[in-house]
C-alpha cells in the first residue's frame, strides 16, 4: 500500500503535464492546477488502497457498517433473501443456536469488520 506522497511521485512520473479544454481550446494546467489535480488523484489513490486493505484484512473501521452491508464488497453480509433462506434451514434443523449457518455467517462478516 503506497502512502499519499509515494502516489504523488508515480502520478508526476506519469504525467508529467496536463492538458485541459477550455472554449474548445486544449491548454497546459499552469502550475497550480497541475499540482491540485496531482494532489487531488493522489489522495483519491491512497484512499483506494485503505479502503481495499480494510476489505481484504477486515479489522476495526469507522466504516464497519459499510463494509458490512455493501453487496460489492466480499464477506459482507448474505443478501436479505439468502439470510430468510438460511434461517429458514437453521429452523428445519433446528440449528437456532450458535451452529446454524445464519449465525455463522453473520458472526464473520462481524468478526471481520469489526467496530471501533
Amino acid at each position: 500500500m503506497a502512502t499519499k506522497a509515494e502516489h504523488i511521485v508515480t502520478l508526476k512520473e506519469a504525467h508529467p503535464t496536463l492538458y485541459g479544454v477550455k472554449d474548445g481550446v486544449r491548454y497546459e494546467y499552469s502550475n497550480s492546477e497541475y499540482e491540485a489535480t496531482i494532489d487531488q488523484w493522489a489522495t483519491s489513490e491512497a484512499a483506494t488502497d485503505v479502503r481495499e486493505k480494510i476489505e481484504e484484512d477486515g479489522g476495526e473501521s469507522a466504516n464497519y457498517a459499510m463494509f458490512r452491508t455493501d453487496p460489492t464488497i466480499a464477506d459482507s453480509y448474505p443478501s436479505i433473501s439468502d439470510q430468510l433462506d438460511k434461517l429458514f434451514h437453521d429452523i428445519d434443523d433446528g440449528k437456532l443456536d450458535k451452529t446454524g449457518s445464519w449465525y455463522l455467517a453473520i458472526k464473520a462478516t462481524k468478526d471481520k469488520y469489526t467496530k471501533p
